[in-house]
Parts: C-alpha cells; structure tokens; sequence
C-alpha cells in the first residue's frame, strides 16, 4: 500500500489554505488544488505552492486515478454532493465539519463509504488536541459533574454560528460519551453584525446522565479565547487555548500547569487522516461521528 499517495485539495479559502500548508509542511503529497473561488486563490496556490496543479475542473481530479484521497474545505451546502462523488470514484474522503446539513445525508455517505471500503472523516480539529487527548485518559476514572464552554472570536460571519462553531463543543461531548438529554436544551441567540444572523449564542442544557453542561460562544469578541471548564468528582480541569491546568476540588491551591505535547491539533488530525487511509492506523474522526452531533444541532 503507498504510505503517501496523492491527495487533492477542493477548497483554497481561509482554512483550505491551512490544511494545503499543514499537509505540505508535514511532507504528504498534494498533487492537486481545484476552487470555484477568486482568481486571488489560483495567484496564492502559483506563488506559495508552485509545485501544486490547480486542476480544471473537480471531474478531472476524480477521474485521475493517482489521486487517492481529497480534502473537501468547501461552504456546507456542498459538501454532500461533493462527498458523494469523490466516494463514487473511489476516493478516501476528509470532509470538513459539520459533514452534510442533515442526519440523512450524513448516514448516507457514510453507508456509501464503508460499502466501498474508503475512509470518510470529518474534521472536528479539537479532537486532535493534546490537551483533549491528554483529558480523554484521566477522564474515564473520574466522572464529570459539569462541563462548561466559553468560546470568544472574531470573524466567521458568513456561516451559521451552530454549524460553524457550536459543533465543536458538541464533537467534544461526543468524544467523552457524553449524550444531551435535548428535551434539556434552553437556547438564547443575539444578532449582531447581520439582522439575519447570530453571533452570541448560550446553550444550557443537562446530558442523559445528568452531567450539567453550557456553552456560550461570542463571534463579536477581539479578544481570541476558548477555556473549556470539567469539573470532576476529585478534580477542575481547564483547558484554555493551548494550556491545561488542574486543580483539585475544595482546596484552595491555584491551578497547576499540566505538561502536554507541544504538536499542533491541526497536524494531528491530518497526519490521522494520512496514517489511516495508508493502513498504519485507525481513523480517530469518523463519518459516523458526526450524525449524532446533527442529530443535536436539527431542532436549534
């Protein structure tokens, strides 16, 4: 089996880019870029990654037989279709998150996948963290009484502030088999820069369990920060931006730094990827783990 086929980028805006750096950076084999975008996408991939063929068309890269996987970094309403036919063609697929807009189109690329035996993974980057990493170990002897999300940026408004973002809190829970109880939910939004969309979004809600969870998120914030609070029957973790302290419950001792690698989440997930559709691993992020994140997101 080749251990670093060719690959295909579709999709060269902001974080198309970075996974064309971060596969490039890491030595892996982008053969090709395609991108309905700008012109100024084809003048950055000619001038910062000469030795990449921005393809014709996306039929041309599914057609050429050399190339193994494509990385999909396109708006959402496209991913289905596009995902569908690189499955068709035989190609591994990296779909970025949240995956499709519905469970329905969700559970059928992945049934589509598996019955051609390809790879489909969806890119919930925070998976990936050391830091999350790290908590998933310590986490499965001590049970989580709370869980609390606090996630303030700038930017992104052109998509919508559930599928773009609250998903990642939900790829979390997700991860540490946490299930939201939805009858639980109690939702608040606030518009900001558009009337017809929201950029302040607080989710209080309860797990099946019983696990007490929120998670508030601000698009209009220039200060760039996520902390991520569990609280657990021994300990408080915190998880902010690329740190992980711990404190122990009812002592008044400050937090202490908690040693983590130093590798970027983003290098992690796409070396994953790699690893996986080469056979020397098994993919963390699979299809299926995305519809029960849609699953929770349908009714918000």
């Amino acid at each position: 089996m080749n251990k670093n086929p060719k690959v295909a980028v579709i999709g060269i805006g902001r974080w198309g880019k970075n996974i064309v750096n971060t596969l490039v950076k890491l030595g892996f084999n982008v053969s090709h870029c395609f991108s309905n975008g700008g012109a100024e996408n084809q003048d950055w991939l000619k001038s910062t990654h000469p030795q990449i063929q921005f393809a014709d068309s996306y039929e041309a890269i599914l057609s050429d037989s050399e190339i193994g996987a494509v990385f999909i970094a396109t708006p959402i309403i496209t991913h289905y279709l596009l995902t569908r036919q690189a499955l068709e063609a035989g190609k591994h697929v990296f779909l970025e998150k949240p995956g499709t807009q519905s469970v329905e189109s969700m559970q059928e690329l992945c049934d589509l996948a598996k019955s051609k035996g390809l790879i489909l993974s969806v890119g919930y980057v925070f998976i990936h963290h050391p830091a999350f990493r790290y908590l998933v170990e310590k986490l499965k002897d001590e049970g989580i009484l709370s869980i609390n999300f606090e996630w303030n940026k700038w930017g992104s408004f052109g998509e919508n502030i559930v599928e773009n973002l609250l998903t990642h809190d939900l790829s979390i829970l997700i991860a540490l088999a946490i299930r939201i109880n939805t009858d639980s939910i109690q939702a608040s939004y606030k518009a900001g820069i558009d009337d017809d969309k929201d950029d302040i979004i607080n989710i209080q809600c309860t797990s099946v369990d019983g696990i007490k969870i929120s998670s508030n998120i601000n698009r209009l914030s220039p200060d760039k920060r996520k902390v991520i609070t569990i609280v657990t029957s021994d300990n408080i973790y915190i998880w902010s931006n690329d740190n992980l302290q711990v404190a122990r419950r009812h002592q008044t001792n400050p937090p202490i730094s908690i040693e983590i690698t130093k590798t970027s989440a983003l290098d992690n997930e796409l070396n994953n990827f790699m690893q996986a559709i080469s056979g020397e691993s098994q993919i963390i992020v699979h299809g299926e783990f995305a519809v029960p994140i849609l699953e929770t997101i349908k009714d918000l």
